[in-house]
C-alpha cells in the first residue's frame, strides 16, 4: 500500500508526525488508517441510504382505545384540581397558617404529655411513658393502727398451748 499523500492529508500526516512522539512503525500505521478511511468515505455514497424505524409497544398494557383515554385524561385532570385537605402537625388545625410557622396556636407552647414544645396532644407522636417496674412493687404505708384484739388473741393462743 502507498503511503504518499498529497494535500490535506499529507499535510495531517507531517503534523501528528512532529507533535507527537510516533515511532516509524505507529506512523505507517496511523497512515493506513487514514488511507482506509478515505477509501470507506468514497464508497460511502453507493450504498443505499435506507432508514428503518422500529416502534416499540409494550406486551403488558394493550393499547388505549379513545374512549379509554379520555377517561383517563378526565380522571388525571380531576385529581389535580381538588388537592387533598392538608392539617397543620402541630396543632391539628388547617394548614397553612396566615402569618407562616410562627402563628400557629401550638408555636413556642408545650401542652401535651411529652413535654416537647410546639405542639398539642391531640397531635403529639410521641410514646406514652412506660410505668417504671420498680414503681409498682413499692407500697408506702401511710396510716398504722394498732388493734388489742390481735394482741389479746396471740396471748390465748399461747395459753391454750
Amino acid at each position: 500500500m502507498p503511503i504518499q499523500r498529497s494535500g490535506r492529508r499529507n499535510q495531517e500526516l507531517r503534523e501528528k508526525g512532529l507533535t507527537t512522539a510516533l515511532d516509524l512503525t505507529n506512523l505507517l500505521k496511523h497512515a493506513r488508517t487514514l488511507e482506509m478511511t478515505e477509501e470507506y468515505c468514497k464508497q460511502l455514497p453507493q450504498y443505499p441510504q435506507q432508514v428503518n424505524k422500529i416502534h416499540h409497544r409494550s406486551t403488558l398494557r394493550p393499547a388505549l382505545t379513545k374512549h379509554r383515554q379520555g377517561a383517563q385524561q378526565n380522571y388525571h385532570h380531576s385529581k389535580q384540581v381538588t388537592p387533598p385537605a392538608q392539617k397543620c402537625r402541630n396543632c391539628g388545625g388547617s394548614r397553612p397558617h396566615v402569618g407562616g410557622q410562627n402563628k400557629c396556636p401550638a408555636f413556642n407552647k408545650t401542652f401535651c404529655n411529652c413535654s416537647k414544645l410546639h405542639h398539642f396532644a391531640s397531635v403529639c407522636k410521641s410514646a406514652p411513658a412506660k410505668p417504671s417496674r420498680f414503681s409498682s412493687k413499692r407500697k408506702t404505708i401511710r396510716n398504722i393502727q394498732e388493734s388489742s384484739e390481735l394482741d389479746h388473741d396471740a396471748e390465748s393462743t399461747d395459753e391454750d398451748c
